[in-house]
């Protein structure tokens, strides 16, 4: 299935986290792994997103996902280490590093504006819908605080040439494929300022003659090699303002209005015939008319039903819930958005 920013992967049975990842694995070269005999290993992969945590002011840092707790066992001690996963083996593993809680971080519940910086490290690719999860990123960072995102790129050049023999694929547990430019634009509609996004390979052990021998063979799985991982670099504005507070809006105003294109369509067209007093005259029978397209169309569940409020939240119908970053001004910014939307279509 695929979505405005990734695609989704089926996995054909539910697979059972702590047996996947924590138990001896056999990567996609066929090598016998333990992860808990990794952090070394862990420590030189991540050391580009290690040593940019740690060439900023300490504060609060959260790791999303933090696994055995390895990342943040790098981050100078200095910081207030918190990490977030859903493995008990893991949390309580990384109890050693950093304060751990235990469940998907919107069960966490931290504070608004709260950490300086947001890690997350090959983690969204797993989650069935990450956005849920990555506007919460947005949440809990505080006005200028820093966003360090990795995940696999699913539209790299070698996962291009491999196709399933991509290495990436191998992975039961990767079941949601961003690309580079999905995943910016992602990001930019949660509320993000993307900085830079880095490739990390060059300074890494996978920079070798043996992997770049292996791009001629096709037939087997592809090597680790340039562009297999992006990480991304954001902040979150220090002042969040229209501009902040509209992104996610219109974002959800164009699932909203491709839900409802075809009754839309309608509308507009009769009130260009119409024009002037006599649309507004038109608007009852219109509305039903439109509803009826809508349906015979397929326009999904609630197609042209008002948007419902609640609790700081907008409910558009055939789309995710929306939950706006800027507080109680940016929800009455963008209810207020949303209200002049609704009535100018009348459906």
């Amino acid at each position: 299935m695929r979505t405005k920013y990734f695609e989704s992967r089926n996995v054909p049975v539910k697979l059972d986290y702590d047996d996947v990842y924590l138990g001896p694995q056999r990567d996609p070269d066929g090598v016998v792994r333990d992860p808990y005999a990794e952090r070394t290993r862990k420590l030189e992969d991540l050391a580009q997103e290690i040593a940019f945590v740690n060439s900023l002011p300490p504060g609060r840092i959260l790791d999303v996902g933090c696994g055995l707790g390895f990342f943040l066992s790098g981050v100078v001690a200095d910081w207030e280490k918190h990490g977030q996963e859903v493995s008990k083996p893991c949390t309580d593993y990384a109890a050693q590093f950093c304060n751990t809680f235990r469940g998907t971080l919107e069960e966490a519940r931290y504070p608004d504006d709260h950490f300086d910086v947001v890690v997350s490290m090959s983690v969204v690719e797993h989650i069935p819908d990450p956005m849920p999860t990555m506007r919460e990123m947005w949440r809990v960072l505080k006005p200028g605080g820093k966003l360090v995102l990795r995940t696999p790129n699913f539209d790299s050049g070698v996962a291009r040439r491999f196709g399933e023999r991509y290495r990436l694929l191998q992975t039961p547990g990767h079941v949601t494929l961003f690309s580079d430019t999905s995943l910016r634009a992602a990001l930019h509609d949660i509320g993000f300022t993307v900085d830079r996004c880095e490739y990390p390979f060059f300074e890494t052990r996978h920079f070798t003659m043996e992997n770049f021998g292996r791009l001629f063979d096709t037939s087997k799985v592809s090597p680790a090699f340039y562009g297999n991982h992006m990480c991304f670099y954001a902040t979150k504005p220090q002042t969040p303002g229209p501009v902040a507070w509209g992104r996610p809006l219109l974002a959800a105003l164009d699932e909203w209005l491709g839900v409802n294109a075809t009754a839309i369509e309608a509308a507009a067209r009769a009130i260009v015939v119409a024009k002037g007093p006599k649309a507004e005259a038109m608007m009852p029978a219109l509305a039903a008319r439109a509803a009826e397209l809508a349906s015979a169309a397929g326009g999904g569940a609630g197609a042209g039903a008002p948007a419902r409020l609640s609790a700081g939240r907008i409910d558009i119908p055939g789309t995710a819930t929306l939950e706006p970053p800027g507080g109680e001004a940016g929800f009455d910014f963008a209810l207020a958005a949303l209200r002049a939307a609704c009535a100018a279509v009348r459906v």
